[in-house]
Formats: structure tokens, sequence, C-alpha cells
């Protein structure tokens, strides 16, 4: 990003010191969030988490995808009624630009077997080696995660806690948004939209707390000028 305005040295450092006080409080507040105050876990909202989600349900309902899920999803590894024992954590993620990493395996029975995209994103493996994320970005949609199992197979999205912090540029003036992602009406689908003048190209840091442990995750993105998402 060539011919930014920073300002001053001091102005450059005051607003770097002040995003890194939000980012620290809006990790601080998502891993203190309890997953089930606005959905459970088979994606019904409450009253509260409707009245926060309506709004943008409404802007979002042109966006929406159709995402088969199935209720054994979440009787496997990662969903929400798994009960066997956990994943040993050897803290892989995977990612890749385009169509995500491949393993090298084919789609099977076996966890972590399948690491095709599926909303043509890209695709990250937790480190909990319980989940995989795929996050999708287009300029009508603005950024959008999807939540699957170790299988790869598509979750409920109410127990999982996300927000992205964006780093691009605004009136030719670098910029730093931190902005927390609302599940869908289905629960298939956390998002956000972008605005505020915000446009590609810019980066996407996106912290996810899984229910599973007390650690914020972080997985990074690229967005180019052409809104492509790497």
């Amino acid at each position: 990003m060539n011919g930014r305005n920073e300002g001053t040295p001091v102005q450059f450092t005051i607003r770097k010191a002040f995003a890194a006080i939000i980012l620290f409080f809006a990790a601080s507040l998502l891993a203190a969030f309890p997953a089930s105050a606005n959905q459970d876990a088979g994606g019904h909202k409450s009253k509260m988490g409707m009245k926060m989600g309506m709004k943008m349900d409404m802007k979002a309902a042109s966006c929406g995808r159709n995402i088969m899920m199935v209720k054994s999803a979440e009787m496997q590894m990662g969903g929400a009624h798994y009960k066997g024992p956990m994943a040993k954590k050897g803290g892989m993620k995977m990612g890749g630009k385009d169509k995500g990493m491949k393993m090298g395996a084919k789609p099977g029975d076996k966890a972590h077997a399948d690491h095709e995209v599926k909303m043509g994103g890209v695709l990250f493996m937790a480190p909990n080696e319980m989940h995989h994320v795929e996050g999708v970005y287009s300029r009508k949609c603005g950024f959008q995660l999807f939540i699957y199992n170790a299988f790869t197979k598509p979750i409920h999205v109410g127990r999982f806690r996300a927000f992205i912090k964006l780093i691009g540029e605004v009136d030719e003036e670098e910029v730093e948004r931190i902005l927390f992602l609302q599940p869908n009406q289905k629960g298939n689908v956390l998002h956000t939209t972008i605005g505020h003048g915000m446009k590609a190209p810019f980066e996407v840091e996106l912290y996810v707390k899984f229910p599973e442990g007390d650690k914020v995750e972080v997985f990074n993105f690229k967005v180019d000028a052409h809104g492509k998402i790497s």
C-alpha cells in the first residue's frame, strides 16, 4: 500500500497503541463471553441473540449459503454432542491460497482426510485439531466464517465467538478496525459487513474462541485489490 498518509511519528504511535489496547480488550471479552448467551448448540438464538442479530440478518439475507447441516456432524469430533476423546493438540494450522492447503488425502471417513474448501474461501485446521474454519470475503457480503468439525462437516456456529481486525486504508490513511462476527438466523455462518469506507486491499486477522478451550486463536487472511481472499 504505497503513498499512504500515516501522519507524524507521534500520531502513528498513538494510533498503534490505541489499537493494541482495543485489541486486548476485544480478545479478553471474547475469551470471557459465554458461547451460550446468544445461541445454543442447535443453532437457536435466545431473545437477546435475536435482538442483536436481527438487523444484520436482514442485511445479509441475500448472502445466505445453501449449507446442508446434518445432526450426525454434531456427534462427531468437534461437534456439540461429541462424547469421545479429545484430539491431541499438535498445534498444526493449515491454510493456503484459493483452495486452501491440500494434505494429499482424499475425502473419506477419517478425521482431517478432507481439506477441500467448501465455500470458495481459505481453509484452516484449528490448533485443537477438532475443527476447521473457512474464511470467505466478498464486497457484497463482507467477511463470513464457516466452521466445520474434524471431518470437515459443517456444524452450528452458536458455540463459537469471533471477531476480526481489519488493517487497511480509508481516504489514503492507514486504519485498523475491530468488528465482531454475529451468527445468522440459521446458525450456519458467522459474519460481519465491512463498510466504513474501507476498500480492498486489506489484511484480516481473525480471532476465534473455540468452546473446548480458553485460548483465543488467530488466523490470518489477505484480500487483494480485486476482492480475492488468500
